[in-house]
Order: C-alpha cells, then sequence, then structure tokens
C-alpha cells in the first residue's frame, strides 16, 4: 500500500500505466495483442443474458432470473472476453470455436 495520502493516487497510476506499457511491448514481442476495456458492470451484468443484477461485494455467486447460475468472478471473465473480442468472429481466450460458442452459449461452470 502507499502510505503518503497525498501522492497514493498518482503513485498508482504510474504503477499501472508502467505494468500496461510493459504488458503491451511484451505482448507485441509475442505476437500478440493487448486490448483494454471499460470494467464497469461486468461482474453485474448476466454473461447469458445481459440483464444488470446489482449484487454487493460479498456475493460471490451470480444469479440471474434467466437461470444463469455462476462465480460472480467467471461471469465477469465472460463478459470482458466478450468486450474484448467484439466484432471479432469466433474468438475466445483459447482461439477455439466449439460447439457451444458456435450456438452463443457459455459452457458448463
Amino acid at each position: 500500500m502507499v502510505k503518503n495520502p497525498y501522492l497514493s493516487k498518482h503513485i498508482n497510476d504510474v504503477a499501472w500505466s508502467n505494468f500496461t506499457n510493459m504488458l503491451c511491448y511484451k505482448a507485441e514481442e509475442t505476437g500478440c495483442r493487448v486490448v483494454k476495456i471499460n470494467p464497469r458492470n461486468t461482474s453485474k451484468k448476466c454473461s447469458n443474458c445481459g440483464n444488470l443484477t446489482y449484487k454487493i461485494l460479498s456475493d460471490r455467486i451470480h444469479y440471474c432470473p434467466c437461470g444463469f447460475i455462476g462465480h460472480r468472478d467467471i461471469n465477469a471473465s465472460y463478459n470482458i472476453l466478450d468486450l474484448a473480442t467484439a466484432g471479432t468472429a469466433g474468438s475466445n481466450v483459447l482461439g477455439v470455436v466449439s460447439a457451444e460458442m458456435a450456438m452463443n452459449k457459455k459452457p458448463p461452470l
């Protein structure tokens, strides 16, 4: 933790900036790319239907009225993946198109 209350935000901003610069450099070096997305509502939005389900931080399971139930972080990762690969047909983290992805369904948890 940064102890100086006046400089802590700036020090953290510089640290994140350095991290993202290094990440982009390493990704480019290996032929990959880094996609920056806005993380707002990624853990509240249902990755199955898009409905926003409000919860407190201690709620670890995502329950949606559509019937989708999953871990909050896994649900957020699906949403981040969808945002990062928007407009890229058939893409996912592994680079493999599964039957579930082809049918636009999330694999079971």
